[in-house]
């Protein structure tokens, strides 16, 4: 005679516990066991013991997994993805941002897994406890180990049911935990933007006052030139009044003017005056732009100690804030070589200027002189 769960089995197989409705086995035939008609005298008090006693006794010896060893069982399952689940919590805990979202997947396929590996258990369970009712039905009246059953059936069902609002409790608790990470992230996020700004800035007022200084040496070379420009016509008109001036005594160069001398003389004083004034300026545009320099390499200095000094799961962060701030800094180089190189450019022809004119100053010193 074989026997099947009527309406329990497959709520249980679906980890669905069903406190309320009792498991009751049919037989074949259609007729349940516990619809069997039993003798109308009761049994005593002193027989119902021994026949207990004897169900146990038989229990024992027939057959290994008993109602302890399931119980056992079931709990033994039941701790065992708890234990496991605080393990993994504890681990998660240890790692990164970026290692938490990767691990999340896992943890829950393996609390998945864990669940799935209960429910087997579980249906294994069920289907020796059957065999095992099964062979016992056909002793005798198993009314007593019948009940004892079904209260460990039902232990077990409550303790899967435990287990699973275990399970689904570790879900908010993660998202807790990655909301919380995020709010990290997010504020270091915003500090690390503020300093960024702050470092804009300070390129921003480094570049400003290198194009101040600019501004200053190319009004200071304006002027240098217009002095230039006067000293040349001044001196072509001293030539030309040489020129035009006859020798007297009949030898050249002798008698000439003592005006004449003392122009050439405030000449070579204003030519030493200007050139003590283009060193100035050459001196004063190495200054700034060693300062510019001085200035850029504290701001790339900064930045990085700002950037080493962050946690390893805004390291994608911060080198896009290194980078940007490395462009910017690559670019106020780009001007101020550009601008030194106008400068120089500049003294260079000055220079050029000046050694005509002192060329000329000399060239015109000989002609007085002979």
């Amino acid at each position: 005679m074989s026997l099947r769960p009527s309406g329990s089995a497959p709520e249980l197989r679906r980890g669905r516990p069903s406190s309320a409705e009792p498991i009751s086995f049919t037989a074949a035939g259609g007729e349940s066991e516990a619809s069997r008609p039993v003798s109308a005298s009761p049994p005593s008090r002193q027989s119902l013991a021994f026949d207990i006693r004897r169900l146990a006794r038989a229990d024992t010896q027939e057959s290994p997994l008993n109602v302890g060893n399931s119980s056992s069982m079931s709990t033994g399952s039941a701790r065992e993805p708890l234990s496991g689940s605080r393990k993994i919590i504890g681990g998660m805990q240890a790692l990164g941002n970026q290692q938490q979202y990767r691990e999340l997947s896992n943890l829950i396929s393996q609390l998945q897994g864990q669940r799935d590996a209960d429910r087997r258990r579980l249906v294994q369970m069920e289907r020796r406890i059957e065999a095992q009712l099964e062979e016992r039905l056909h002793v005798g009246d198993g009314r007593e180990r019948w009940a004892e059953t079904q209260g460990n059936v039902n232990g077990l069902l409550e303790d899967m049911q435990a287990m699973r609002l275990r399970i689904d409790g570790v879900e908010p608790r993660l998202l807790a935990k990655l909301s919380e990470s995020s709010g990290e992230a997010k504020q270091r996020l915003g500090e690390l933007g503020q300093q960024v700004q702050a470092l804009e800035q300070k390129n921003r007022l480094a570049a400003a006052t290198i194009e101040e200084t600019q501004r200053r040496q190319v009004g200071k070379l304006r002027r240098s030139e217009q002095s230039l420009e006067e000293l040349l016509q001044r001196m072509s008109a001293a030539e030309e009044e040489l020129r035009s001036r006859p020798a007297r005594n009949g030898r050249s160069g002798q008698g000439f003017d003592p005006s004449l001398e003392g122009r050439m003389r405030g000449l070579e004083q204003h030519q030493e005056y200007f050139d003590a004034s283009v060193r100035a300026l050459q001196l004063q545009v190495e200054q700034a732009v060693q300062s510019a320099a001085e200035a850029a390499e504290d701001a790339v200095r900064s930045a990085e100690s700002v950037t080493g000094n962050r946690g390893a799961g805004l390291s994608d962060i911060d080198d896009e804030a290194r980078l940007a701030s490395e462009r910017g800094l690559v670019a106020l180089e780009k001007r101020l070589s550009g601008q030194v190189q106008d400068l120089s450019s500049a003294m260079a022809s000055l220079r050029v200027k000046v050694d005509g004119q002192l060329q000329r100053l000399s060239s015109v010193a000989e002609r007085l002189e002979t």
